[in-house]
Formats: C-alpha cells, structure tokens, sequence
C-alpha cells in the first residue's frame, strides 16, 4: 500500500488561560485595551538548544513564522507560555532580521508594525530576582523619522521596567535618560539587567548598544521589592521593529545570543503522520493531544518526528534525506482521529532553578516524625528541575537514548497521564540510567558509571553505580538536597508553601478529619481526578515555593540518591550521600494518592530501587534532576 503524508508542521500550544483585566498602556497620541484572549493556532515552534545550567536561557523569543500573519501563535524555547502574541491586527511578519550592530541584512525576519499597535507575551510562569540576577535583551529599530516605540516588562505587581525611545531618538529607562538611538535603519541592542534583591532594595540597569565587555549602566533605577516578571509588551508608532527577545540569568544568555541571528534556537520538533491517506494535522493541544483528518477508518498511520528539514547529503554527494524517526502507530476509528498516545513535546515551562548553599536544619521540628531527628546539614549550591519530570521530557530522551547505547537498558518504559503531566511507574535504576541519558543528549558528562575508574557509563542493567560528583550532567537529588529546596529558603515550616496545606497548594489526597493542618475540603484533588486515574496533574499547575519549584508536595513521590537509614548526616553533614549500606532508596514529596503527611518536607518514605513485578508499586513515583554548580 502506497504511504501517504500530513502537511508538515511545526506546533505551538496555547493554553485556556484567564483573561487578564483591561488595562491602557499608550504612547502620546493613542490608547488601546491590553487583553489576553485564549485561541490555538497551528503554526512553529522553535526549541532552544542544551546549553550549560549556569546559562540556560529562560527564554527566547526569535520571530520565526510564516510572512503576513498577524500576530501568529509561538513558543519561543524555555519560559514563554504556551499562547499567542497578542494585540493589534497591525503587528505582522516581515523581513529582515535584526542583527546588532550591522544594519539590517537582506533577508530574514521580525515583527514590523506598519500602523501604531502593540504586542504582549506572557512568561511561562513570573519568575523572579529574589536568588539571582535577571538579564533581559531584545533588539529594535526605527525604520521610518519621526517614529517612538516603548518595551514594558510587566510583573505580577508593583512598578514595571518600562525602555522607552521617543520619536528623536531620546531613550530612557523609566524615564532616567540613557542616551540617544544609532538612527534611522540602525539596530539598537538594549540589555537589561535586574540585579538580585538584596533585602532592601532591586537595581535596574540598561545597557544600550554595549559591547562585549560591559562597562558602566547607560541609566539605573531602583525600587524597593523583588520584580516577578510576568510579561513582555510591546508598543509602537509606524514603522518599527522587534526581534531577538531573550531572558537569562546571566549576562551570557542575552548578550552572546545577539549574535545568533533571528532564529536563535539551533534545533525544532516538527511533526508529521504517514499513513494510507493524505491527513492534514489539525490541531495539537498543550498536553500533546495530536488531532488529524481525512484519516480511513480501520488504516493504520503512524505519527513521526524529525529535529530537522536539512537532509544530511549520502557519501559521493547527492540530495540529503531528511532523518525521521517513528514515534508511536494509531489505528483510526474515525475519518478524524484523536490522538491521546503522547508524541515527544519539550515542555516550555522546563528550566533548571539555582539552589543557594548553605546550612539548614533538616528534619522534623514539628511532628514528631521518629525517623527525621532535626540536623543541622550544609549542602553546596546546586540546579534544580523546577518541575517534575514531565511524561514529554522523559520520553523524548528515552526514545534518543534507546538508540544511543541504552539499547534496553530500561527496565520500564514510563508512563505519564499527559504529555505535561509527571512521568511515573520507573524504578530507581531507570531514572538513574535517565539522567545519564539526559546529559549525555546535552553533551554533559555522565555522573554514573560501572566502575570506579569512572570510564564506563553506566546505561544498562541494574546494579549501583559509581558516581561522579564532580561531573557537570544530570543526577538524582540527594536527600538532604531535596529537603533544603523543598523548604525554599523558610525555616521551620511544615510544608514548601508554609504550616498547612490545601487542595489549592498541592495534589494529594485530603483528609482534614485526621490532620489538623489539613485544610482540605477532603479527598482525591478535583484537578487531578478530571481525566480519570492516575490523578497527576500538570506539573506547573500549583504554586512554586520560595526559590521557584514546583510540586514539591504532592503529584508524585520523587526518587532520591540516598539509600534510605539514620541518623542525618551519613557519611559527613557536609554535602551527606546517605549510609553507605542498606537497599531501600529514599522517596520524597508525596503523591496524589498519599494523606497530607507525605506532603511534609520532612516526611521520609523508601522503597526498593528495582520495580516489582507487579509493576504497581510506584504508579505514583517520578522524579527531578539536579546539577552541580
């Protein structure tokens, strides 16, 4: 039987997100409402590349669509919420793209706004200066005299970061002058750099047109509490363009990636579905739901993926084949077909926070929890996965990694109710083996190995490793690690959101009857039960604690490094590992099945680190990565 091929696509997600009330932002001679209305459109998306946790973008937003599309729907790489640039019909794609400090190239693309509009665009969730520095860079241009245009970041409250250039060319930063604009057709790079809260006061300073040794701030200004930025709007006169958004914590994750050009990521997902007849892919929802048509019922079609469209040319030359890879068949029951088996989808919410060392108490202060005696513990700065391993994450590495030596070297294949939804039902060995995979598809080092001289990475069978702690991939927390990020710099409190926990803070299962710090109402989570068992719920769905994480009570357990025994502070209270003996393996957090206790920062469970035949045990098990600093 003869193949046929969907449309090719590239997607992008917008989730039914509230609408934010009406409020005007305006440049001298016009005003307009800012809404947030909610829509999907099927359009790109672009990935940002692996790059060293200390410089991993939190953003990054390179226009990169099909030409004449008003405010087509993005995802730029890690931070943006899935969801549209927003605002006036006006703003369309058109050539060129920016490129600071050269004049404008020949061809490209970025956002033109022909008549005064604007664009806004939200972050994935508000992230914040309270731990480290936020760095902001964007690129604009004045094509036309006499032409102003204004950058506001927006923070969930209090003042916002407003770069503004007046129709001479007059640049300020929330109205302290910052110099003059290189012209009419010249690229201005602005660099925007929010230094970290340090308890009394947050600086902003702007780097207008720097190069690449930053000397002294072109205009500062200062406020008193810390800047959760939420959003980046944009507005202009005729006549003007945007390009290269980006946002980091680090100096490098903006001002080296000006010089990446327009497109800034270096690889994309795109999607395809092969099968008996010509399908068009219609839409592609935010949990990774595929929906195609023209499908013949009874036919089986099989959804593939490619990282790319260039072909790699055969040896002697010739035309390239482009690499696509079989994810997974459905058989269609329909003439339109639903897809629920989950295709790899990188989350966009997906970054690593920066965890502070220092020395903490671990342990129970408050319950009486026999096996958690209060120690006084120091753990070295560290990265932590801001979410759970999302079901999308753990299948796109393992689907690499099975044909990159890990051959099957996984003992379970994981399961995830959706695609942004915890991954879970893995054993110790498999998330060990993971990270391996993860880093080693990052081009990291490897932390575990077979042996002791560190040669062998360890991909296969199940057996403890050997581990590298000074190695720069992916691992499993420590226990004493994941106790001082869970706490999210309180002290003394029972839970990552404070003294009691409610079906509004986490995903568990209530019982305010039996725990007096439970709030209920009472029962499995109403978030987690829509869709049926598991009741996972998204892995951004709730609150993040004080330094950024999420679930860190609640929706799944999470695998620790340690083997599971007492006292604290085996071998040394410095940086612990754990006891050097034993066979259980620590779990932390809690799951969606699990009473409030479990939720507790404190609370300890273990299991055995292989999966028991059964296979049920750890249903409600998944894990986070860490890195060293």
């Amino acid at each position: 039987m003869k193949l046929m091929f969907s449309e090719l696509i590239k997607v992008n997600l917008q989730l039914n997100t509230p609408m934010k009330q009406t409020s005007l932002f305006h440049l001298p001679h016009r005003a307009a409402p800012h809404r947030r209305p909610a829509s999907l459109v099927i359009l790109l998306l672009a990935l940002a590349s692996a790059r060293e946790a200390a410089a991993l973008p939190l953003a990054h937003e390179g226009f990169q669509y099909f030409p004449a599309q008003p405010l087509p729907t993005m995802v730029g790489g890690f931070g943006w919420a899935p969801g549209p640039w927003t605002g006036s019909s006006q703003m369309v794609d058109t050539p060129p793209t920016l490129s600071y400090p050269s004049a404008l190239p020949s061809s490209g693309d970025a956002l033109f706004n022909p008549a005064a509009g604007e664009a806004w665009r939200y972050f994935g969730w508000p992230f914040n200066n309270a731990g480290n520095d936020l760095w902001f860079s964007f690129q604009q241009e004045t094509a036309a005299p006499g032409s102003g245009a204004f950058v506001d970041i927006l923070p969930l409250s209090g003042g916002d970061i407003r770069v503004n250039k007046d129709a001479a060319g007059n640049i300020t930063l929330n109205g302290v002058p910052a110099g003059i604009s290189a012209g009419v057709g010249k690229v201005d790079f602005f660099l925007v750099q929010v230094v970290q809260f340090n308890g009394f006061l947050t600086v902003v300073n702007l780097y207008l047109d720097p190069g690449a040794a930053l000397g002294p701030p072109s205009a500062t200004f200062s406020t008193t509490m810390v800047f959760q930025a939420n959003e980046f709007y944009f507005r202009t006169d005729p006549g003007q363009w945007l390009d290269e958004i980006w946002v980091g914590t680090t100096p490098q994750d903006v001002s080296e990636a000006a010089s990446q050009g327009a497109n800034g990521a270096s690889g994309a997902q795109f999607f395809r579905v092969v099968g008996p007849s010509a399908t068009t892919i219609t839409s592609f929802g935010a949990d990774g739901t595929l929906v195609f048509s023209n499908a013949i019922v009874g036919g089986t079609y099989t959804i593939q993926t490619a990282s790319s469209l260039v072909g790699v040319s055969p040896p002697g030359g010739g035309p390239g084949a482009i690499t696509w890879l079989n994810d997974h068949q459905v058989v269609a029951s329909n003439n339109v077909v639903t897809d629920s088996e989950l295709v790899a989808l990188l989350n966009p919410f997906f970054w690593m926070a920066d965890i502070p060392g220092g020395t903490f108490v671990m342990g129970d202060t408050l319950d009486g929890e026999a096996d958690a005696t209060p120690t006084e513990i120091t753990v070295s700065e560290y990265y932590m996965d801001r979410t759970l391993v999302p079901y999308s994450l753990w299948r796109s590495v393992y689907t690499w990694a099975t044909s990159h030596g890990y051959g099957a070297g996984f003992a379970n294949n994981g399961v995830g109710k959706k695609a942004n939804h915890p991954v879970q039902a893995l054993d110790w060995y498999d998330c060990v083996k993971w990270c391996n995979a993860r880093s080693e598809h990052d081009a990291l080092t490897p932390v575990y190995y077979l042996d002791a001289g560190l040669t062998q990475v360890y991909r296969t069978g199940e057996q403890t490793p050997y581990v590298n702690w000074s190695a720069n991939g992916y691992r499993l927390p420590t226990e004493a690690e994941w106790e001082r990020a869970a706490r999210g710099g309180l002290s003394g409190q029972r839970f990552p959101l404070g003294m009691d926990v409610s079906d509004h803070d986490a995903n568990y299962f209530s019982d305010p009857t039996h725990y007096f710090y439970d709030f209920g109402p009472g029962g499995f989570n109403s978030v987690g039960t829509s869709g049926g068992l598991p009741y996972t719920t998204d892995v951004y769905h709730f609150a993040p604690n004080g330094y950024g994480l999420y679930d860190m009570a609640g929706n799944v357990e999470e695998w620790c490094w340690d083997r599971y025994g007492t006292p604290y502070g085996q071998p040394s209270t410095t940086n612990p590992t754990g006891p050097v003996a034993g066979t259980d393996r620590v779990n932390r957090g809690g799951g969606w099945n699990q009473p409030a206790p479990w939720a507790k920062c404190a609370f300890r469970s273990h299991y055995m680190p292989a999966l028991p035949s059964e296979g049920v045990l750890y249903l409600d098990t998944g894990f986070r990565c860490v890195r060293g600093h």
